[in-house]
């Protein structure tokens, strides 16, 4: 099975899958996170790149055990990196209005954000040849093979916030860029309200469970986009390792996504999401 994407062919042969199988395997019982959705993600992540579907992945610690996971991976024949975070910045053009003030904004932003992630790569070479001591988000997302809309979609997202920031920093300073620097990278922040946040996360796990990155509108209502053929791609890579695990990811992602705001039902819920994942990972099969 080959799909092209992020520039570059992938393709699962059966080497690469019998690999993919002995370190689901391998790390069948260990904990991934708290979340079963966000469990269900990180195994399939590790997955791709196991499969050779993906040149590089990254596990964020979120209730992870980091150091039991890494050392399950690395014996079964991928490389890890350990790093402060997936990325530290946001690309912009060098002409953009108080660009240096932005992209202090967006460290400090990822400084309150976990401060371990553990990158995964098919071998020690790759690791050679792709790691690096910071990304930014754009970069990030090149590499872990997300498709070009939706990495230029999220940017847009994630770049809300530092300019509501900015904004009310240039109300309260005026335009000294140099104030304005100061106060980005040390200073307190203004509180601002936070931006309107569209529901492309939601709809991507209603839609394309099975994609690791939220999807742009684009990606959304095509079914031959390139977030779609991804979404195929990996659904089949879970059923290919195991059948049953596909189910459980189809069943919890389905779940999920019934949840409504009435506390009761949600409590309901994410309970039965967390009974199916337990059962699941527990038993001795």
């Amino acid at each position: 099975m080959q799909i092209r994407t992020g520039g570059y062919t992938i393709a699962m042969d059966g080497s690469d899958l019998a690999k993919a199988r002995r370190l689901y395997a391998a790390t069948r019982t260990l904990h991934f996170a708290d979340l079963p959705t966000i469990d269900l993600k990180d195994r399939l992540s590790v997955l791709t790149v196991a499969a050779g579907l993906r040149r590089v992945g990254v596990l964020e610690t979120w209730g992870q055990r980091l150091p039991q996971i890494r050392d399950r991976i690395v014996q079964n024949g991928l490389a890890t990196a350990v790093a402060a975070c997936v990325w530290s910045r946001i690309e912009r053009p060098e002409d953009t209005p108080y660009c240096e003030v932005l992209n202090a904004l967006d460290e400090r932003r990822v400084a309150g954000k976990p401060r371990h992630v553990l990158w995964l790569y098919p071998a020690a070479q790759a690791r050679d040849e792709f790691r690096q001591m910071n990304y930014t988000q754009q970069l990030a997302g090149r590499l872990l093979g997300y498709p070009d809309c939706c990495i230029a979609f999220e940017s847009a997202v994630m770049a809300l916030l530092p300019a509501a920031q900015l904004r009310a920093m240039i109300l309260q300073l005026g335009e000294n860029e140099a104030a304005l620097l100061r106060a980005a990278r040390k200073g307190p922040l203004p509180e601002v309200s936070k931006p309107a946040l569209p529901d492309n996360a939601v709809r991507t796990e209603q839609r394309l469970p099975f994609v690791l990155h939220v999807a742009c509108d684009n990606c959304l209502e095509d079914m031959d986009s390139p977030s779609a053929r991804l979404n195929t791609l990996y659904k089949e890579l879970a059923r290919e390792v195991d059948a049953d695990f596909h189910d459980l990811f189809c069943e919890v992602q389905q779940t999920y996504c019934q949840i409504t705001r009435e506390p009761e039902k949600t409590r309901e819920l994410l309970a039965r999401a967390r009974m199916m994942h337990m059962k699941f990972f527990s038993s001795l099969r």
